[in-house]
């Protein structure tokens, strides 16, 4: 008997075959929903991104509602969330909604032309898409069930309060038009078994997905997924290896265009995304949703390569994809048998050394037990490390041991500060 994962998988690879020039982004979308993430698609118009999203949220039970709208220039807070009721407004002076069909109460939600809709609109989803929840002064704080929202745009406008809704969609992608003549088969042959409407797939209870959701962000004390030490230094070394090179790519970029000038740009002025501490943390929740795709109750090196759906604009024309797909390679290719236990130890030894360095003194005696010996952290030398990574060299092990030999040094070096439990 399938599983409900395996039903999960089913639906989207049929979805794959109905949509053509899709398929990354539509698991980008199974992954969003394992990790209750929510997607912004953007592309030029007719590229069928109301009918996937009505086929991807109606594949659920009636017991996950949907909130559909079509935003324009002059879409209000209430079409959004619901009529405000006038009685108590007349009566109290409070602002009081009928939520009542609106965002607040759904579990899914597309916004469809997302861009067009006014600042002070957007502004008032921010609380529903992140933490949960609907506020006002009348209310307080209303608990909003929202799963996942899909928002649509046929073109990009930006503003610092965009900016702060759009960083509330961890997955983005661009949606490409049909490339060839077997995609422009596969989709005449949507429309004409399907009419234009949504695809009809087994229908799934929400609750499954629910259930899956909460394995995926559940904390290894309470059942969750387990992430060991060596999975985590992978995960950090593959994010940071990749930020490195997309930098000297796009500051290659830049020379060539601005050969004229001599001074050197600043990372910020790249255009490279950032990828902030929370990003970080939140990538985890994807390598998690890898694991649970496939039965495990552990993260695996192959998991790892799910961390693009959440950290690249999928289908975009970066380049980003073909350079993730490149580091993967070369930190995960091959990590297996001593290899992998080595990284295991090096993520206990980085462990520790984090460990210390949030709680070191301007002193320099923090220990490390390294060997079953116990030696001065600054005392660890390149070649200690080193020596035990003779026979078994590979690029994710190496970058390893450079970071934590630099974590080594910040050690050794005295820091003046003011410690809250020790004083001066």
């Amino acid at each position: 008997m399938m599983t409900y994962a395996g039903q999960l998988r089913e639906n989207f690879y049929v979805l794959g075959k109905n949509f053509p020039s899709n398929e990354q982004i539509l698991t980008q979308v199974l992954f969003a929903l394992l990790a209750r993430e929510h997607v912004f698609w953007f592309s030029g118009p007719g590229r069928a991104k109301s009918l996937m999203s009505t086929s991807i949220f109606g594949m659920f039970d009636e017991s996950a509602l949907t909130f559909s709208l079509q935003i324009t220039k002059e879409t209000t807070r209430e079409e959004m969330f619901g009529n405000i009721i006038a009685d108590e407004l007349m009566k109290s002076g409070r602002e009081v909604y009928n939520l009542e069909g609106g965002i607040v109460e759904a579990v899914f939600a597309f916004l469809d032309e997302f861009m067009d809709g006014s600042d002070y609109v957007l502004r008032g989803v921010n609380n529903v898409l992140n933490e949960r929840e609907f506020k006002t002064m009348g209310m307080g704080i209303v608990p909003a069930p929202l799963h996942t929202a899909i928002a649509t745009s046929n073109y990009m406008r930006m503003t610092p309060a965009l900016q702060a809704v759009l960083d509330r969609f961890m997955c983005k992608a661009y949606l490409r038009g049909i490339d060839g003549l077997g995609d422009s088969l596969r989709a005449s042959g949507t429309y004409l078994d399907y009419s234009g409407k949504r695809l009809s797939l087994p229908v799934l209870p929400y609750d499954g997905l629910r259930q899956l959701s909460d394995r995926v962000m559940a904390s290894e004390a309470d059942g969750g997924i387990v992430v060991s030490p060596g999975m985590r230094l992978l995960h950090v070394l593959l994010v940071s290896e990749f930020q490195r090179r997309r930098l000297v790519a796009a500051r290659a970029a830049w020379h060539a265009k601005n050969a004229d000038i001599a001074e050197e740009p600043l990372d910020m002025e790249l255009g490279v995304p950032e990828v902030t501490p929370r990003t970080l943390g939140k990538l985890f929740d994807f390598s998690r949703a890898s694991a649970v795709l496939h039965g495990r109750n552990e993260v695996h090196v192959v998991d790892q390569k799910a961390l693009m759906y959440g950290l690249l604009t999928i289908g975009d024309e970066s380049g980003d994809e073909v350079l993730w797909a490149q580091v993967c390679s070369d930190l995960l290719d091959g990590m297996t048998g001593r290899r992998l236990h080595l990284l295991e130890e090096l993520g206990k030894l980085a462990d520790m050394v984090a460990q210390l360095t949030a709680e070191r003194s301007q002193t320099t005696s923090a220990q490390l037990m390294v060997g079953g010996t116990m030696v001065a952290a600054s005392s660890l030398t390149a070649q200690q490390i080193k020596a035990a990574l003779r026979g078994a060299r590979h690029m994710a092990l190496d970058l390893a041991v450079s970071q934590i030999e630099l974590d080594i040094k910040k050690l050794s070096t005295p820091v003046i500060g003011f410690d809250l439990l020790k004083g001066w």
